[in-house]
């Protein structure tokens, strides 16, 4: 009895708790931190808090660029939401939702950094001919953008931004431009 009690618990979960939720055989796992993980399962991608087991869509992933970044920070999960550019905030803890719209003619989030109390900042890519005129130069400029207590702001723009420099370190967002490290607070 022991021996077999021994060798069901050396493989591992059995069927039903593998099907549970925030733990679905099969899936791969692209964020997790001690509360909550985001998996993709079949190619649609979900976030879960372990505590409700409440599995949530992640809008996107469905047009041309697929997958945005996504961040987890405690409770909430962040990401860009493929489709129109929003930022879409889950509390997977309540299962409530924020959507923040980008500036006109903003592509998706290239990079997005979140803090657990739903500020975040991002990087986008912006089209600097936006009316495909073909008397003008066709190219793109990077913005860094806050979103806050203190409402959005944009922080940086240009061609010179490092678009793998944005880095969220307590309250403070960095990034380069120019060679130069920048930074701001999120509150």
């Amino acid at each position: 009895m022991l021996a077999t009690l021994v060798a069901a618990t050396a493989l591992g979960p059995s069927a039903a708790e593998a099907r549970t939720p925030c733990a679905q055989r099969g899936d791969e796992t692209i964020a997790r931190n001690s509360v909550a993980r985001v998996f993709e399962k079949d190619g649609v991608r979900y976030g879960c808090a372990y505590r409700r087991n409440q599995a949530y869509l992640v809008r996107g992933g469905q047009g041309t660029y697929g997958y945005g970044p996504i961040r987890l920070a405690g409770y909430l999960m962040a990401y860009d939401n493929d489709e129109s550019g929003n930022i879409d905030i889950r509390n997977l803890r309540t299962g409530g939702r924020r959507r923040v719209s980008p500036q006109p003619r903003a592509f998706g989030a290239t990079d997005l950094e979140l803090k657990d109390n739903g500020a975040f900042a991002d990087l986008r890519l912006l089209p600097t001919n936006p009316r495909n005129d073909p008397a003008l130069p066709y190219d793109f400029v990077f913005e860094i953008r806050r979103v806050d207590s203190r409402g959005p702001l944009l922080l940086a723009r240009g061609s010179d931004i490092d678009p793998d420099s944005l880095v969220l370190r307590g309250s403070y967002i960095r990034w380069r431009q120019g060679g130069v490290v920048r930074r701001a607070t999120l509150r």
